[in-house]
């Protein structure tokens, strides 16, 4: 059995196939960490049964790491952005690494799929690259503020099945909007690490 942890803001349009594409065995603990949403999400969620815990957004890895601190039932957490899409065969490979012997793992990684109108974009979005998404509970520090990095003592895995992802959902204008903040973030935290590093000087 694992929890489940996704983190929202005004996700109305994603947050019910979210949690409708988990399978029944991940329902029984369902969280959701919501920063304050002015649409119908935290209702929605709570419609279907997951546990909302709200919390001011500060930063990226701020955020999820107060989402990884919560109370949760039991010992794997997925985590998931409402845009995302559990798969069938990621839980099934999920269900069968978990039953192996992995005491010395603490994190898995997971592929996406981009999709756009129901089709997968092939070469977007560096594919494959691999994100952090299924964790060992209290084992995992969430690092950088945005494009975040992820810390834990033991070791990590990748995944081979997929998770979807459904990046236009809330329309072109919107995702172009969100990446140009993205850049400016990248830029400006870029910018603070370039100065903090310490300065050689060549004799």
């Amino acid at each position: 059995m694992i929890s489940v942890l996704v983190l929202t803001y005004n996700e109305a349009v994603n947050i019910k196939d979210c949690l409708d594409s988990l399978p029944a065995a991940y329902r029984t603990d369902m969280h959701v960490l919501d920063s304050y949403s002015t649409d119908d999400t935290v209702s929605i969620a709570e419609s279907l049964g997951a546990k909302v815990s709200k919390h001011p957004f500060d930063n990226y890895a701020a955020q999820r790491n107060y989402g990884l601190g919560l109370s949760f039932e039991y010992d794997w957490v997925l985590m998931l952005d409402a845009d995302e899409r559990m798969t069938p065969g990621l839980a099934t490979e999920i269900d069968a690494v978990l039953a192996a012997n992995i005491d010395m793992i603490d994190m898995f990684r997971v592929r996406r799929k981009d999709m756009f109108m129901d089709r997968w974009l092939r070469r977007s979005s560096g594919y494959p690259t691999y994100f952090p998404r299924l964790f060992r509970k209290g084992a995992v520090k969430v690092l950088r503020e945005i494009n975040e990095e992820y810390e834990c003592d033991g070791d990590i895995q990748h995944l081979n099945e997929h998770i979807l992802h459904y990046p236009f959902n809330k329309g072109i204008e919107w995702w172009f909007h969100r990446h140009a903040k993205y850049a400016a973030m990248e830029a400006r935290k870029l910018s603070e690490e370039r100065q903090s590093r310490p300065v050689h000087i060549s004799k």
